[in-house]
C-alpha cells in the first residue's frame, strides 16, 4: 500500500483546534514538527534547521514588515547547537523551540499554522521516499514550505499538486522571505485548488481500497 495518512487521525481536529485562516490578524506562524540534526554547520546528509534559520536572518534584514509578522514554533528533539545559532543570527526572538510531543498531541497543533515547514535531508533515498510528515501536512491543508532537493519525492509531490514552495538548501538563505510571502498570498487551497485532489490521493483509506481492488483484479486473471 502506498504511503498516505489515516483520515481518522484528523477527524474533527481543525474545529477543536479553533484554527485561524492563513494570514489571519496579520501574523505568519510557521510550524515545524519532526526530528532534527543538531550539527552546526550541518552535515551533508542531515535534517537540519540551519538553512531555514539563515533564511530568517536574511529576511530580517531585507523584509522588515514580513519579519515583524513572523512566529516560528519548532517541535523536535533538543538541539542546543541550533538554538545557539538562532541567537547568533539574531532570530531567536522569533523562534520557539518546544519538546517533541506525542503524535496525537502534535496533530491539532499543526492547524494553528499559517505555513508548515518541511525539511528533507540531502540524500539519495530522498529521490524515492517521501517523509511521512508530508502526508500529515497534506491532511492538515496548510501551505507547505519545503527545504528539499529538487529531485526528491517530496518536491515532486508538492509541485504536482501545487501545495507549496520548494527551496533547495542553498536557496533557502536568499529565497526564504519571497517564498513565505508567496505562500501567504495564495490561501489555504493554493492557486489551482488542488488541495482536495492531493488529500484524496493520499487518503490511506482510499489507498487501501485501490490496492485491494488491484489484488482482486489480479486474482481473477
Amino acid at each position: 500500500v502506498p504511503n498516505g495518512y489515516d483520515p481518522l487521525d484528523f477527524a474533527g481536529l481543525e474545529a477543536r483546534a479553533g484554527a485561524q485562516a492563513a494570514g489571519a490578524e496579520g501574523r505568519c506562524k510557521i510550524i515545524y514538527a519532526g526530528s532534527l540534526s543538531d550539527a552546526v554547520p550541518p552535515k551533508p546528509r542531515s535534517q537540519s534547521l540551519v538553512p531555514f534559520l539563515e533564511g530568517l536572518a536574511a529576511a530580517k534584514q531585507s523584509q522588515p514588515e514580513l519579519w515583524a509578522r513572523l512566529q516560528v514554533e519548532v517541535f523536535s528533539n533538543d538541539v542546543p547547537q541550533t538554538r545557539a545559532l538562532a541567537h547568533r543570527l539574531g532570530v531567536a526572538e522569533k523562534v520557539t523551540f518546544r519538546p517533541r510531543v506525542a503524535h496525537a498531541e502534535i496533530l491539532p497543533r499543526l492547524y494553528d499554522a499559517d505555513v508548515l515547514l518541511l525539511i528533507v535531508m540531502r540524500d539519495w533515498f530522498a529521490r524515492y521516499i517521501a517523509t511521512a510528515k508530508i502526508y500529515e501536512y497534506i491532511a492538515v491543508g496548510r501551505p507547505i514550505l519545503a527545504i528539499a532537493p529538487r529531485d526528491s519525492e517530496a518536491a515532486r509531490i508538492l509541485q504536482a499538486y501545487d501545495l507549496g514552495v520548494v527551496l533547495t538548501h542553498r536557496e533557502a538563505r536568499d529565497g526564504l522571505a519571497a517564498a513565505i510571502a508567496s505562500l501567504l498570498s495564495r490561501g489555504r487551497n493554493g492557486p489551482n485548488g488542488k488541495l482536495e485532489a492531493a488529500q484524496a490521493a493520499f487518503n490511506g483509506r482510499n489507498l487501501v481500497q485501490t490496492t485491494a481492488e488491484l489484488f482482486e483484479q489480479v486474482s481473477r486473471t
